[in-house]
């Protein structure tokens, strides 16, 4: 039988002869990068919807979640940057029936009489002239030419934000962290002021006590947070590794949850005071008119905007936050991906940042390109659907094993104990152990017990489509426990002993 062989924590001295990392010049660097990371499309687009509604191998699934979400997430920032362009015209091209791409069923949102079947000017927009849509993902269609160019300028966009490292990504978050609060601000001042916005906020206020009785209100709460937070895709981890060892996670973790949480809520006031302004112009519910995900950010909201005096000027200052939104998310994504690599042969990339990130900047570029095809809208939603879904909850799920059951939640209170000089309340252990493991098993089975099949405006995706959609979930997932099943195999001494190590 093989010896078992002990292994020690590092000590202070460990730690002090490992390599030279790079540090953040300001801690303010850091807090606005994880802030900007953390506060993205989510927050905008996502968590105002639901308040509607309801009335080892660990850290290589993490970067592959990483690498698949930003293969479709730069789509985003491409579709904000040609909104960008167009926001500049003389008149804003969502508003009006005049235009090539406009159908007979074409009506503008102001209109005083609407065909009850008709297409809004801002959908036919984005449908027609935007994405040029085909008809299913069975037809991938050409490339989108605008669409291409503009995604190659999101990656350019990315690539300098990042190419450096933190010394370029520190202080580029000086701008996109702090703009959307300001844009935010600006929306909200002018948004309180419009007619009808108070039954827009009322609305999204006021509370329905007996969904509480549903679980799935819950389970959505659960899923809002925890995707909110960015939990499990190690890009949070990454940029604190990047601290001095006795910075106070403590606070780090209580100030980027309580602003994340924060801007939600109030991006929610912001978002319903202008839709409770197009409610009351249309003459008709705040939840006939409320929507979520791209149809609220580049459907309704532009076809709000218009209805503002100097629309231009709205739709621009608008755009910039998408833009600065999706840039936050974005580079924090590749950074991970790259610094992983960077780690995993530092004698060979150490000394080629630029050329690396330059390098996974260009792969995932013409990866993302079949998301800007003309069938490319079905290609994105099924990259949001299976990408970080069911994968992302996988692999939260088997950190809390890790972390509560086999290195240990009280070992692990310990450890950040001895390094920011304060104990750890006994909740962040009982958390780490018991409750936010059930919440996220909970969450998992809900979804798989409720699991439709993936649809797009209604039309349900082919067979062939959806098996491809669970490939890109397995391929994040199934890295866990083949890593667990190779350590074993290689490992020297019984299990028992190496779980012990």
């Amino acid at each position: 039988m093989t010896q078992e062989k002990s292994v020690e924590a590092p000590t202070e001295l460990d730690v002090e002869t490992r390599p030279s990392r790079e540090r953040w010049d300001r801690k303010i660097e850091f807090m606005f990068a994880c802030i900007g990371f953390a506060v993205g499309y989510g927050n905008f687009w996502r968590f105002p919807y639901m308040c509607f509604k309801n009335g080892g191998g660990i850290g290589l699934t993490s970067m592959m979640l990483c690498f698949l979400v930003a293969i479709y997430y730069n789509v985003i920032l491409a579709w904000s940057l040609y909104y960008l362009y167009y926001s500049f015209f003389a008149e804003v091209p969502w508003v009006g029936c005049n235009h090539p791409w406009n159908t007979p069923d074409c009506y503008v949102h102001n209109a005083s009489a609407v065909n009850a079947a008709g297409v809004s000017s801002s959908r036919e927009f984005l449908i027609y002239k935007v994405l040029e849509i085909t008809k299913g993902i069975d037809e991938p269609g050409g490339l989108n030419v605008h669409l291409t160019v503009c995604l190659l300028v999101a990656w350019v966009l990315v690539y300098f934000c990042i190419w450096r490292g933190i010394k370029t990504t520190g202080k580029v978050v000086y701008v996109t962290a702090t703009l959307p609060f300001i844009i935010l601000i600006v929306f909200f001042i002018r948004g309180v002021t419009l007619p009808g916005s108070l039954n827009g906020i009322l609305y999204f206020i006021t509370p329905e006590w007996k969904r509480l009785k549903d679980p799935k209100v819950w389970v959505d709460a659960s899923s809002q947070i925890l995707y909110s937070l960015a939990i499990g895709f190690g890009v949070l981890t990454g940029f604190a590794s990047y601290n001095n060892r006795k910075n106070n996670i403590y606070r780090d973790a209580m100030v980027i949850s309580l602003v994340n949480c924060c801007t939600s809520i109030f991006a929610g006031f912001v978002i319903f005071s202008i839709v409770g302004h197009m409610a009351h112009i249309q003459d008709k519910s705040v939840s006939e008119v409320a929507s979520q995900g791209p149809g609220l950010v580049f459907i309704v909201y532009p076809a709000a905007l218009a209805l503002l005096p100097l629309p231009q000027l709205w739709a621009v200052i608008f755009f910039l936050m998408m833009i600065a939104l999706g840039l936050d998310s974005q580079f924090g994504q590749v950074e991970v991906i790259a610094q992983a690599m960077i780690e995993q042969w530092p004698q060979r990339l150490k000394h080629h940042r630029e050329l690396v990130n330059l390098a996974i900047c260009l792969v995932l570029f013409l990866l993302g390109l079949s998301c800007v095809s003309k069938g490319g809208m079905y290609v994105f939603n099924l990259f949001d659907s299976f990408s970080c879904g069911i994968s992302l909850l996988f692999l939260v799920t088997f950190e809390l094993i890790v972390i509560g059951w086999i290195y240990g939640a009280r070992r692990y209170a310990n450890d950040i104990t001895r390094t920011i000089g304060r104990s750890v309340p006994l909740w962040w252990v009982l958390c780490w152990k018991y409750f936010s493991l059930i919440m996220v098993l909970g969450i998992l089975v809900f979804s798989l017990i409720k699991y439709k099949h993936i649809t797009y405006e209604g039309q349900e995706y082919p067979a062939w489509s959806e098996g491809v959609g669970w490939f890109l979930a397995l391929c994040s997932m199934i890295i866990i426990p083949g890593t667990m099943f190779f350590r074993l195999y290689h490992a020297e001494g019984t299990f028992v002993q190496v779980k012990h190590v």
